[in-house]
């Protein structure tokens, strides 16, 4: 059966070849969804989503909606399946430079090995204690139950970016602007557009730059955290660097 992939934006379609290149549309940089392009297939999902009497029974135009909606929803699962929270990078490529990003989603393969090492003997050191063995605390009562209170303090020293610190590292994140991902970026990047700032003139992304730094050069900091949840988790280290924009 042959499949494309398809723009739901702007209906653009492209070649199996052409979305290992890249996943999102050229022209308008919206996620690229499979399109198979055979009747018997649009039949059989109708079956399996509404059924015999309900696929034969709904408005054609109702069918391609929802045949549509659970295309994206089987290719949102694949995503999701081959999507990686960070990759090892083994010893033989380690370089002088960061691999490109400007937020860490890598780690070093010794690092990990190191990890792993320490799971290991952590196991074994605890194994069949419980946990006031494990880490010293006290149990205290309050409304919700029964409790474990862990408590402990320490020293330490905190610097605080800079505005201009903390500017730059957000603006060098291309992957904040809608359309972009870690591929693109790097494309982006070795075509000389290092910034979203730089991006202001790109003839494809130069409107989506230009309203984001509008916001980044209000110091409008509510606005910038809300365009940032949007591409990242909340957690983010990126959005840590909020801080250098409070005047306090």
């Amino acid at each position: 059966m042959p499949i494309d992939y398809v723009c739901r934006k702007c209906n653009k379609t492209y070649s199996s070849q052409e979305y290992e290149q890249s996943k999102f549309c050229k022209a308008c940089g919206s996620f690229l969804m499979r399109n198979f392009r055979d009747d018997r297939y649009a039949q059989m999902l109708a079956q399996k989503v509404f059924g015999n009497q309900e696929s034969s029974s709904k408005p054609d135009g109702y069918l391609k909606e929802k045949i549509a909606l659970t295309r994206a929803a089987e290719s949102l699962s694949e995503r999701i399946a081959r999507s990686k929270e960070y990759e090892v990078i083994s010893e033989t490529e380690k370089t002088t430079e960061q691999p490109a990003g400007s937020v860490e989603s890598w780690i070093w393969s010794s690092e990990y090995d190191e990890a792993l090492k320490l799971e290991k003997k952590l196991i074994k050191q605890y194994e069949g204690k419980n946990l006031h063995d494990a880490i010293a605390g006290k149990v205290f009562s309050n409304q919700q139950g029964e409790c474990y209170q862990v408590s402990a303090s320490c020293n330490s020293t905190f610097k605080k970016a800079t505005y201009q610190e903390s500017r730059q590292l957000i603006i060098s994140d291309l992957k904040a602007l809608p359309g972009i991902g870690p591929a693109r970026e790097q494309t982006l990047k070795k075509q000389g557009f290092k910034t979203i700032e730089e991006l202001e003139n790109h003839p494809i992304w130069k409107k989506q730059a230009q309203n984001f730094m509008k916001i980044i050069d209000k110091q409008d900091i509510s606005l910038i955290q809300s365009w940032l949840w949007q591409r990242f988790p909340k957690s983010h280290p990126l959005l840590h660097y909020l801080a250098g924009f409070c005047q306090d």
